[in-house]
């Protein structure tokens, strides 16, 4: 899975390392996540994402609680229906209780190819050792309703490691999901930047459309600054589906919103 998040190399940095005296597997990853989605946010009040608020249909980040008793959980996005009616797929994150590894994820992607179609598993992501912890979010429908974005997202259980985000497309017309490579994105001057890559939909029928946001850190317990220069606007990219080419969109950009949301289905 293509790592969008250059967290790793940076978590030494950020002194996450000294936090292996923390009883509650799950104390560590809720503090991991603070971090990675920025401390400093929190600080100045903002509010926690939407897609990490954990609820029935936010299939994106779904864990076994914060405190036990650890309970199993499972969540169901909406159904996201095509522009032509025709297709639609949700996304569904079964997080089991027990064993020796505790809490572990599995999420599906369902598509359904044709109004009277029925829906059929296309895409898993199993638990792994290293990344028991994963999800997806369905983004959005291509205009020629051949293609469906979406977002995964994977992490460890009681680990210091970070998130590991990912993007991905189910392409109609071959049953197949692609990953694209999208490492150049990340080629900022200077390198030593927090730098994350979120899907915002698609441009026309053969491009999607991502935002890169890079900012700047300290280090854990040091009294300098973070290096100004990361602190940039978020830049817009329209990225290939075929070849992952990458172009930056200028200015401003009019997102439209291709497919619509039904009701999620039973458990």
């Amino acid at each position: 899975m293509p790592r969008f998040l250059l967290w790793v190399r940076n978590y030494v940095r950020l002194g996450l390392k000294k936090m292996t005296d923390f009883r509650s597997p799950r104390l560590i990853l809720c503090t991991a996540v603070v971090l990675l989605l920025g401390s400093s946010a929190l600080a100045q009040g903002k509010t926690t994402p939407v897609e990490y608020k954990e609820g029935p249909t936010n299939t994106y980040f779904v864990s076994c609680g914060n405190q036990p008793p650890y309970k199993p959980r499972t969540a169901v996005s909406p159904v996201l229906v095509s522009p032509n009616g025709e297709n639609a797929a949700y996304a569904k994150v079964r997080v089991s209780v027990g064993g020796d590894i505790d809490c572990y994820n599995e999420s599906e992607l369902f598509v359904r190819l044709g109004k009277a179609a029925e829906f059929k598993r296309v895409f898993q992501i199993k638990p792994v050792q290293g990344e028991l912890g994963n999800g997806m979010k369905l983004v959005d429908w291509s205009p020629d309703n051949t293609s469906l974005l979406f977002e995964t997202i994977g992490w460890q259980y009681a680990s210091d490691a970070g998130l590991d985000e990912g993007l991905a497309v189910f392409d109609v017309r071959n049953g197949r999901v692609k990953q694209p490579f999208l490492n150049n994105v990340f080629k900022i001057d200077p390198a030593e930047c927090l730098t994350s890559i979120r899907a915002l939909g698609f441009d026309g029928d053969k491009h999607f459309v991502v935002k890169a946001h890079s900012e700047s850190y300290s280090d854990a317990g040091d009294n300098e600054p973070g290096n100004k220069a990361c602190d940039v606007p978020d830049q817009l990219w329209s990225v290939g589906i075929r070849d992952s080419s990458l172009n930056k969109i200028p200015g401003k950009f009019a997102l439209r919103r291709n497919g619509h949301n039904l009701p999620s289905p039973k458990k």
